[in-house]
């Protein structure tokens, strides 16, 4: 199970909003003599945070402002460490403060007053008041930029969603960015597996990966030159041809954290652009540091994150099939948009054999029955765009999914636990890891417009966003136009 450390929230007001500010619930006015106040808070009680009754204003630029906090007790403790990785309520602005009397750093954002999140030992937290002064503060440059491929890299932030439009990995070579041929090729079982797994309709569900204990998706972290370089331990499947040349250490976030799951799945882009991917990931008591280790049972070097086959080609891998943790991932903004532009991560209860893009051999959880689709197999709705762009039934993130499974098509690369049957199809979403690592707000929140619903887990700070469970769109007949495609589609052969 993913834990998380007690947290502890500080909100300040801004000096130039003190005149809306006023005391919380329970919470005391703020003193005319102090230019900022600080008040201890609890992460399990949001209500107790202090906010101000201003009207929210948007701010020009990226307007920041430093200060030194004072007056703070830790019953005995000299200082705490905030992390800035948890979600922060309305989307206020996360300060990283080190210790006592230290400068600190931090965004203001729409409102009047910042937030602060710190991991406390114990978590008895009081505090007084801070001094705040504005000073001009640069916004920090992108981490990192890797090299462009032919589409163009756009700038990769942590924790924040890259562009609607653009997809990792080379657009003319990598399979997750090869359209489908209009009359592809069918392969030899596709009807008869088709059958099985459509035989009651879909009976999988839509929806986020949310961060905490049940996440098993595939956060994503950017490294620069500057993050801390730590050592890399294989425990399992090691000094084996998927490590590609494994480099002994790699750069990675301080924040970064692997996914909560018990899979803890983790990649980590580096500055040259080469993405390292970790499955079975240990997670830090604390932020990462130089010299420090991160150890996992299986670790590769996949490639270029924008220029790579987004496949590891020998195995095993981080994943079942060898697909690189970056791929085809449903990604909320592009659910937003109507529009994804590559192929499809797809999950099923079991598979049988391999075939490419799956690396030679890659073997998981088989079908008891004995019937199923390959690793590495090819799923192609046979739907054109335009006809589910027509269906009124359907709602924007719907025809997104529905209209890239007709393009792209999607990769079955990974599996559950096996079973009698495919059971229906899977996609995994990205991973809510790398946005509460890094304060950002989940960036599902935005398709509740779309008729997706919210479902608290694991406590007040993760939310899951639902999409539909099972998901059976209106007018879609999953088993008349689902089918299996030959390996040779996935080669561009046919």
């Amino acid at each position: 199970m993913f834990l998380r450390s007690p947290y502890f929230a500080l909100a300040l007001c801004v000096l130039a909003a003190l005149a809306g500010c006023g005391g919380g619930a329970g919470l005391p006015a703020l003193p005319q003599s102090a230019g900022v106040a600080v008040l201890g808070g609890n992460a399990a009680q949001p209500s107790s945070l202090l906010k101000s009754n201003a009207a929210p204003s948007a701010p020009s630029g990226t307007p920041s402002y430093t200060g030194v906090v004072s007056g703070i007790g830790l019953s005995g403790t000299s200082g705490f460490t905030a992390n800035c990785g948890h979600v922060n309520f309305g989307g206020y602005g996360c300060i990283p403060v080190t210790t006592t009397n230290a400068t600190i750093v931090g965004s203001i954002a729409v409102g009047a007053y910042f937030e602060v999140w710190g991991t406390v030992v114990p978590p008895n937290v009081t505090a007084t008041y801070v001094v705040f002064s504005p000073t001009p503060f640069p916004s920090p440059s992108p981490s990192p930029t890797p090299v462009a491929g032919c589409a163009g890299a756009p700038a990769l932030v942590n924790g924040v969603e890259y562009a609607a439009g653009w997809a990792p990995y080379s657009c003319t070579t990598s399979p997750w960015n090869l359209h489908v041929s209009s009359s592809p090729r069918y392969a030899t079982n596709s009807s008869a597996v088709i059958a099985t797994e459509f035989g009651s309709g879909n009976t999988q569900p839509v929806r986020s990966e949310e961060a905490g204990p049940y996440d098993y998706g595939h956060p994503v972290y950017y490294a620069s030159a500057s993050d801390p370089l730590v050592n890399l331990h294989c425990t399992a499947y090691c000094n084996t041809a998927d490590n590609g040349g494994l480099p002994a250490s790699m750069h990675i976030p301080a924040q970064a954290r692997p996914a909560g799951g018990s899979d803890a799945h983790m990649a980590v882009i580096q500055p040259d652009g080469t993405e390292i991917d970790l499955w079975a990931t240990n997670s830090p008591s604390s932020n990462w540091t130089s010299g420090a280790t991160v150890t996992a049972q299986a670790i590769a070097n996949c490639g270029n994150f924008v220029t790579g086959s987004g496949f590891t080609p020998t195995g095993p891998a981080a994943t079942a099939g060898g697909a690189c943790l970056g791929a085809g991932l449903l990604r909320a903004n592009e659910l937003a948009s109507g529009s994804i532009g590559h192929a499809l991560f797809l999950i099923a209860q079991c598979a049988v054999g391999w075939q490419y893009p799956a690396f030679p051999n890659a073997s998981t959880n088989g079908c008891t029955s004995g019937g199923g689709p390959p690793l590495g197999g090819r799923l192609w709705y046979d739907v054109p765009d335009a006809t589910t762009a027509a269906n009124t039934n359907l709602k924007p993130w719907e025809k997104a999914i529905l209209n890239a499974l007709h393009d792209y098509g999607g990769y079955l690369e990974d599996d559950v636990s096996g079973g009698a049957s495919v059971s229906g199809i899977a996609f995994l979403a990205e991973s809510g890891e790398a946005p509460w690592a890094f304060g950002q707000t989940d960036p599902f929140s935005s398709l509740v417009s779309q008729g997706w619903s919210t479902i608290p887990v694991g406590g007040a700070l993760d939310m899951r966003y639902l999409g539909a469970s099972p998901w059976q769109p209106g007018n879609v007949n999953f088993a008349a136009h689902l089918h299996w495609l030959d390996p040779c589609s996935a080669h561009a052969t046919c």
